[in-house]
């Protein structure tokens, strides 16, 4: 998780899930629809690079644990008892673990960021929201990810895994056009390839990468197209 602590120029020890949820949550606490779908996918990158959990060649890929031993992270154990309880009978889908609205770990995110001091929870009406307190961590990331995209810093694979999952929910340009004001919907998504091809990770690593992007997309843009 990035530390919370340090200046926004202070290296960043990245959350795939924990950066999605602050880039796609508004400073007044509330979220569009991509987002339960994004943390959720970003929370299943982190477990993929982290040796819990292994992708299949299927189309949809089968999701297998490898260790389901608790991680000592709340976000990371919550996705992870999620896979096992889906795991009994059947390894379950990417794309069905994405769409499963119990798996999404916003609350655990949520209430993470909140006891770091960058986020306060408001229960309302309309449901939970999670309003800034402390911007810094957002600021640095968000700077960092305009650094990537310009070709001013090197991309890690968590950086990747990032811009990818939101080019597959379709929120990089609404969620970056303030940060990378020069950069077109069009010329965002070229350079994101650009960063996949090009970040040093392992062919089985870019594999995983490529299906969770592909399985965002079948677990998100088809509940969406049923509900309109």
């Amino acid at each position: 998780m990035t530390d919370m602590t340090q200046d926004t120029h202070a290296p960043r020890n990245p959350s795939i899930a924990r950066d999605l949820f602050l880039l796609l949550t508004k400073e007044n606490g509330y979220t569009g629809g991509s987002r339960p779908s994004a943390v959720t996918a970003g929370t299943l990158t982190d477990l993929v690079l982290a040796g819990r959990i292994a992708l299949s060649d299927d189309k949809d890929p089968r999701v297998t644990i490898l260790d389901g031993s608790p991680t000592g992270d709340p976000v990371l154990d919550h996705v992870l008892s999620g896979v096992a309880g889906r795991s009994e009978r059947k390894e379950p889908t990417l794309s069905g673990l994405i769409k499963h609205r119990s798996l999404d770990p916003s609350e655990a995110i949520g209430d993470d960021l909140v006891a770091a001091g960058v986020l306060e929870r408001k229960n309302g009406l309309l449901g939970t929201s999670w309003p800034t307190v402390d911007g810094r961590a957002e600021q640095s990331l968000r700077a960092h990810l305009a650094a990537v995209l310009e070709g001013r810093e090197q991309p890690i694979p968590q950086d990747a895994a990032i811009l990818g999952i939101l080019r597959s929910v379709d929120a990089v340009r609404p969620t970056l056009k303030d940060d990378v004001p020069d950069m077109s919907k069009k010329d965002l998504n070229r350079r994101i390839e650009e960063i996949a091809q090009a970040t040093p990770i392992s062919d089985a690593l870019k594999k995983s990468f490529d299906t969770m992007q592909s399985a965002i997309m079948m677990g998100w843009i088809v509940p969406v197209i049923i509900a309109t």
